[in-house]
């Protein structure tokens, strides 16, 4: 259980092509306000993404970062799961 100064992120992947994809190798990682690296952390509620997603499926992947207060204000997340893919960036207030 997460308790403190970390924020959980769960993360939907959408397959939206006709083949299975694997998330095995999936990145996620998080940025705080002054734009720093957060560490991450394997503490509950924590739940990558792993295995394949079926062409038209879904999958849910909890990821947990230790951040303050203080730094929560612009995190930036970073998505990589192929490295010919386009890497996704969400931003956003996570206070």
């Amino acid at each position: 259980m997460v308790s403190g100064k970390a924020v959980a992120f769960t993360l939907r992947f959408r397959n939206g092509t006709a083949k299975a994809l694997d998330l095995g190798d999936a990145v996620v990682t998080a940025e705080v306000t002054d734009g720093d690296p957060a560490s991450d952390s394997s503490s509950k509620p924590s739940s990558p993404w792993k295995g394949d997603v079926a062409p038209g499926a879904t999958a849910d992947g909890t990821y947990v970062f230790l951040m303050s207060g203080g730094d929560r204000d612009r995190v930036t997340l970073t998505v990589t799961y192929d490295p010919t893919q386009p890497v996704v960036r969400l931003r956003g207030d996570a206070s």
